[in-house]
């Protein structure tokens, strides 16, 4: 997945680059998006609408977003999402956690509790899938 970074000057937008975001946990029809701050850092959460995978990205460098983890609270045979829609909101935070909550239509909707690393600590989480901390939220 190719990712728009773009800079604005009043009414006038420019494109800075298109980083590719890499994907290890699979890129399967990565669409959904939402990005907050959290605790000084910025963060990229991007669902699949193929197989409802959460992605975290640290995107403090929107050049070059960094792989934090994956996490994915559905289960059994999903539905298809034939209109490629659905919601990705960020929740509370507290201390060094905040809440995610992810929605890919017709498969359900998921929440994360997730522990966002030291900004420091980063380069050696990268490409780690153990930053979630699961819980079970899904209606079917």
């Amino acid at each position: 997945m190719a990712l728009r970074h773009g800079k604005f000057a009043g009414t006038t937008g420019t494109l800075v680059n298109s980083p590719a975001i890499p994907d290890p946990a699979g890129a399967t029809a990565d669409r959904l998006l939402a990005y907050t701050v959290f605790d000084g850092m910025s963060l990229l959460a991007v669902q699949s609408i193929g197989d409802s995978h959460v992605s975290i990205y640290d995107a403090t460098d929107p050049s070059a977003p960094v792989y934090l983890g994956a996490g994915n609270n559905t289960t059994g045979v999903l539905t298809a999402n034939a209109n490629a829609s659905g919601q990705l909101a960020w929740g509370a935070g507290s201390g060094d956690t905040i809440k995610l909550y992810a929605m890919s239509t017709n498969q359900g909707i998921q929440a994360f509790t997730i522990q966002v690393p030291e900004p420091a600590s980063v380069a050696m989480l990268a490409g780690l899938a153990g930053i979630f901390s699961l819980r079970r939220r899904r209606a079917d």
